[in-house]
């Protein structure tokens, strides 16, 4: 779950949470409120029963109190609990006295409607008792009254019901809000992670722009420029030291190679010496290239880009087949071409034709013995493709990401009897970096490697 949704979902809970918490109060007081305005009528009624008993005999009670007692449950005692009143009402439905001291609600299973002509024939009958010592005079009487609670269940049902819809919609609509909240809230971080990706080891001068509120997100701006800064020194010192390294050591190379190679001309040479020369020679020979190749890759880490103009790429990869042709033959490979007419790039000539020689020498290296090389050239409307397909030992699954990398070889024995660093590749993928192309290779181990190389075609 993504960091914006998460926030959502807190904010929508913690909207919840508080609107249940005011809701909930609101709720209660509205709960509450007909109770006290029941107990204030009870309690009333007790006071009109009081006055009725203060100006009438025992006699006359009954008929006195009859008004009352239409409306409301009511039984009156004696101080002897004698019972001198009861309503209409009592008749119908015996309600137990469950507290002396304070108001309560009993709920029967009567009709409303049976009791009171204005109730509801479809809800049962609720009542908001009280207990009342009356005095009047020197006598005491007790006063157990209760009122039918019309409505008032219903009522609080729906309150109930349309809090808990109230509350859905609050949640759901808090949810959608929060949504857009925290896409804003994030919008920074989303700015900061995008330009971030966008700096790479050819990008590293760029930095992120500091936002003007000197908040968390200016320290983790600065913090990240700070680790920018330190990464483009190493990488700079790097880049230094590898091709101070290579342009040091390329002339006392050549000149070994070529005092070597001069006594080997002398036909006085023990054989032995003359074994040891060759293989130095060889030796030499490799290191040469391995200074060339890390010459190149200097220069390309630099982000040289030689002679860039418009050619046919048809035509530049026919010259590089037409360059291997003694070495096609001599392996007995067989290579096939499909390339369509008029493929123009725009880019190095030269740093294209190298990326072609690299690939091609990697295809006909690998490979078998009476193999074959496919050659496809094709085009879309943006990018020029050359696909090259050849047979040979492979690459597994678990190298072929890793086959770019420098220095990264397949099998390093092999690589290393055909004369391989472990170079080329990380070249071609440094050329075809700077041309803003894209190579894609795959392979099946002990069949075939293909590698797909697209670059822009050139405008019109």
């Amino acid at each position: 779950m993504s960091i914006r949704y998460k926030i959502g979902l807190w904010v929508a809970a913690a909207g919840l949470a508080s609107t249940l918490l005011l809701s909930l109060i609101i709720l209660f007081d509205k709960i509450e409120k007909p109770y006290e305005l029941l107990d204030e009528e009870l309690k009333s009624q007790a006071h009109s029963v009081a006055s009725i008993l203060m100006h009438n005999v025992p006699q006359h009670f009954s008929q006195a109190l009859t008004p009352i007692g239409d409306h409301y449950w009511i039984r009156l005692l004696s101080d002897e609990n004698e019972i001198l009143f009861e309503s209409p009402m009592v008749a119908l439905i015996e309600l137990p006295l469950l507290s002396k001291t304070k108001p309560y609600n009993i709920e029967t299973e009567m009709m409303l409607g049976d009791l009171i002509p204005t109730g509801d024939e479809d809800d049962l009958a609720a009542f908001r008792m009280r207990y009342f010592p009356l005095y009047v005079g020197n006598d005491r009487y007790f006063l157990h009254i209760g009122r039918p609670q019309e409505n008032l269940v219903k009522e609080i049902r729906e309150q109930v019901h349309m809090l808990v819809f109230g509350l859905l919609i609050s949640f759901f609509s808090l949810i959608v809000m929060s949504y857009f909240v925290a896409g804003k809230i994030l919008k920074p971080v989303r700015e900061i992670n995008k330009k971030i990706h966008e700096i790479n080891d050819q990008t590293l001068d760029q930095r992120l722009t500091l936002p003007r509120s000197r908040d968390e997100l200016y320290e983790l701006s600065v913090s990240l420029n700070t680790m920018f800064d330190r990464l483009q020194y190493s990488f700079d010192r790097q880049k230094e030291f590898v091709a101070n390294a290579s342009h040091e050591l390329k002339t006392p190379l050549a000149i070994l190679r070529l005092s070597m190679e001069e006594n080997l001309q002398y036909d006085d040479v023990p054989e032995a010496l003359q074994r040891n020369l060759v293989a130095h020679c060889h030796t030499l020979l490799r290191l040469s290239r391995l200074v060339e190749k890390l010459l190149s890759l200097s220069a390309l880490e630099y982000g040289d880009k030689k002679g860039h103009h418009t050619f046919s790429l048809q035509k530049l990869t026919q010259e590089v087949v037409d360059e291997f042709e003694l070495l096609v033959v001599e392996k007995d490979i067989t290579i096939t071409k499909k390339l369509e007419q008029d493929v123009r790039v725009t880019g190095s000539k030269e740093q294209i034709q190298q990326v072609l020689i690299n690939l091609l020498d990697n295809g006909i290296k690998y490979n078998n013995e009476g193999g074959f090389i496919k050659l496809d050239l094709y085009h879309d409307n943006e990018m020029a493709h050359l696909k090259i397909y050849n047979t040979g030992p492979g690459i597994p699954e678990h190298d072929q990401l890793r086959v770019f990398e420098q220095f990264y070889r397949v099998e390093k024995s092999r690589s290393i009897a055909l004369g391989g660093a472990g170079l080329g590749l990380t070249i071609v993928k440094k050329i075809i970096d700077l041309h803003s192309g894209k190579i894609h290779l795959s392979s099946q181990k002990g069949q075939w490697t293909e590698v797909i190389v697209s670059l822009p075609r050139a405008k019109d």
